[in-house]
């Protein structure tokens, strides 16, 4: 009994302290899987883990067409936006794609396409882009929006970067 009972803990360290290493390494796709269409259809589509080698279309979300385009990608690694037919796309994101995001963290809302908002005013903002990891500058309504959307390049950087 003692040897089983000691046998049992160390499968149980060794497991969960395998597992705890495993999900900070690759805690960017245990985010992604939590989530429902409503934040999935509006995270970037992205090329920067793909092999640009048999380069194949594919349809994704656009918040500002509020519809699905096509994009030609390679193989990726994670790409969650990404669709191999457009009524795939349009059955999971054109209801969902218009409902507000629930309480997001910044490896999930450093992903969100850049959100011009919904009010008339123009505020130079920044966002975190996938393809490039950089922060890159846009105009910002003032309103509405998501949390991909930073007052200065650096707090753009300082958030997003590691997190991704």
């Amino acid at each position: 009994m003692g040897i089983f009972f000691v046998l049992l803990i160390h499968i149980f360290v060794v497991f969960f302290t395998a597992r705890r290493s495993l999900l900070l390494h690759f805690s960017f796709i245990s985010d992604l899987t939590f989530y429902d269409p409503e934040v999935l259809c509006k995270i970037q589509p992205s090329k920067y883990d793909c092999d640009e080698k048999g380069l194949v279309s594919a349809y994704y979300y656009d918040i500002k067409l509020q519809d699905c385009r096509s994009y030609e990608f390679g193989k990726c690694k994670l790409n969650v936006n990404q669709f191999t037919s457009l009524s795939d796309c349009h059955n999971t994101c054109r209801e969902s794609g218009i409902k507000p995001i629930p309480k997001l963290t910044p490896s999930m809302y450093c992903r969100l396409q850049p959100d011009f908002g919904n009010c008339n005013s123009y505020h130079p903002m920044w966002y975190f882009e996938l393809d490039t990891r950089t922060c890159r500058g846009f105009s910002y309504s003032g309103c509405g929006g998501n949390f991909n959307r930073f007052s200065t390049s650096k707090i753009c950087s300082d958030v997003c970067q590691g997190m991704v």
